[in-house]
């Protein structure tokens, strides 16, 4: 076999050599190499944040007429690697002529590849080298503070969890401030809407309303609008519909209006939108919203006066709750959470006396279809002389223990809610300030088994100083405040925070029933 190999090259030779003369004149010219180093592995920078991507090439050359043009582009894990650098295949955007590269890193969240490009125009000789630049954001992970501005009007704040503070966002983006005193902020932590080939997408957003009827949709990755009034419901809102607030809840989104409750499938499980259309109850709403801990959502209907329920898994059609004779006409809702470790939920309502009282309700697990719609089990009034009488603000211990966080006095006592009593020692907080006024109490949790390493269970308490606020996150030992974990503030009169996780919320059922590990319902703070 060998033998006819060469036999056969050997013939090549002879046609080829019959087929061209050599005359032997050959001129070669040695072109100078060009050598790029010092690019650097993996850059990691936050986007739209004011990062800069600074990279300061090593160029070994005796060329004196080099140019330099550095490019960036997308590949998913499936192209990485596949793809040659430089490629005219790939849809690279050039974002620099400059030898030393100094480029603010404004793009979506992902990976991309940098490429240094450096030629020679006097012989066309060009070689290139490639770096890679890990984009993240700022406003993916953290606590959103919502914020009443001096002139009287909605703006938001951010902490990271890495320290950062970013002060008024929505002027700093360009949108600016949002009409009106602000009303709720609320964490979509499954949300989606349409790119520019109106396609789906799936986005974190976080939700902002006013107390003139505005509401926005934010995109968690650069703070841009998702969606408003317009689009948020197939058709837009009706006119004079009031939106209250918006949240992810298990198998959907949920907003809740003035018209009603209304739900859409998560994109995890139906790619939409975005649009949150579906209506569950027609009852109205408010931003006082709690989970029960499994399928439903129970919150109070400013329109009619009540307790209401619906559920992400038949669109309000697994069950009606059952006021159960505990009649609420008449009355106005302070607070409302949710406790776990009974599973009861708990909504704090005023009457026109101003009568005070505590309304039980009956939250059982589903694990199975069938079972009795949620109700009222109780009613207690409240004493007038006593502090919970005056409260300002509230909280439910949603996991560990049965016990309701209030404010008088602008100080901290906890209500035991098995048996309805005050502990009548304040509780102590450690690293307050003096001069503060608490006026924002919330408990707020994150419990992913894929982001351990930023779960946490607080309480939450924001104080307010003139026109500064500050928030304090407390670890709780016993259901009592005993460690304070982090403190940060702002300009601005504080509203209510709310945490938002890069996570995305997945919540399908398992064949027990139960949801997966990814289920959470962290943005719904007691």
């Amino acid at each position: 076999m060998k033998k006819i190999y060469y036999f056969m090259l050997a013939m090549t030779a002879c046609l080829l050599s019959s087929c061209f003369d050599d005359d032997g004149n050959y001129t070669y010219t040695e072109v100078p190499e060009i050598s790029i180093s010092g690019l650097g592995e993996t850059h990691v920078l936050n986007s739209y944040s004011g990062e800069m991507l600074e990279i300061d090439p090593l160029i070994e050359s005796d060329y004196t007429d080099l140019t330099y043009e550095w490019y960036m582009w997308s590949l998913s894990e499936e192209q990485e690697g596949t793809i040659e650098a430089g490629s005219n295949h790939v849809e690279s955007e050039l974002i620099s002529t400059d030898k030393k590269l100094s480029w603010e890193v404004e793009c979506p969240i992902g990976y991309y590849t940098i490429m240094l490009k450096v030629t020679s125009p006097s012989n066309g000789y060009f070689v290139t080298a490639t770096t890679q630049l890990e984009a993240q954001t700022m406003f993916t992970r953290g606590f959103y503070i919502l914020k009443e501005t001096a002139d009287g009007n909605t703006e938001i704040d951010m902490y990271d969890r890495e320290g950062n503070m970013l002060t008024d966002l929505l002027e700093a983006t360009g949108y600016g401030a949002m009409k009106g005193k602000p009303l709720s902020v609320g964490a979509l932590q499954n949300h989606s809407m349409m790119n520019e080939e109106l396609e789906p997408v799936m986005i974190h957003t976080l939700c902002v309303t006013t107390e003139d009827g505005e509401v926005a949709f934010f995109n968690t990755e650069n703070m841009e609008v998702a969606h408003d009034a317009s689009t948020i419901k197939t058709g837009g809102m009706d006119e004079g519909e009031r939106p209250y607030t918006a949240f992810t809840y298990g198998n959907c989104n949920f907003l809740i209006t003035s018209e009603g409750s209304f739900a859409a499938y998560v994109p995890t499980m139906m790619p939409t939108s975005g649009a949150i259309g579906i209506p569950t109850k027609h009852t109205g709403g408010s931003k006082f919203v709690m989970g029960d801990g499994d399928y439903g959502i129970i919150y109070w209907s400013n329109e009619e006066e009540r307790i209401e329920a619906t559920d992400n898994m038949q669109f309000g059609a697994l069950f009606t709750y059952n006021e159960n004779g505990f009649s609420t006409k008449g009355m106005d809702c302070l607070a409302c959470g949710l406790s776990q470790t009974d599973a009861k939920g708990y909504f704090i309502l005023n009457d026109a006396n101003n009568t005070r009282y505590i309304y039980e309700l009956e939250v059982p697990v589903i694990g199975a279809w069938g079972v009795p719609a949620p109700k009222t089990v109780k009613r207690t009034e409240v004493p007038a002389d006593s502090k919970l009488a005056s409260a300002t603000a509230f909280a439910v211990n949603a996991k560990t223990t049965n016990l309701l966080y209030y404010v008088s006095g602008n100080q901290l006592y906890s209500y035991n809610l098995p048996n309805y009593t005050e502990n009548p020692n304040p509780i102590t907080l450690p690293g307050m300030g003096a001069g503060e006024t608490i006026t924002y109490l919330s408990y707020q949790w994150q419990d992913y088994t894929n982001d351990t390493d930023y779960n946490f269970a607080h309480l939450v308490v924001g104080t307010q100083n003139g026109d500064n606020y500050k928030l304090y996150m407390y670890d709780l030992a016993a259901g009592i405040p005993n460690n304070l974990v982090q403190s940060f503030g702002g300009k601005g009169k504080l509203k209510s925070c709310v945490y938002m996780s890069p996570v995305t919320v997945t919540a399908y059922l398992t064949a027990d029933q139960g949801y997966s590990d990814n289920y959470n319902n962290n943005s719904l703070p007691n």
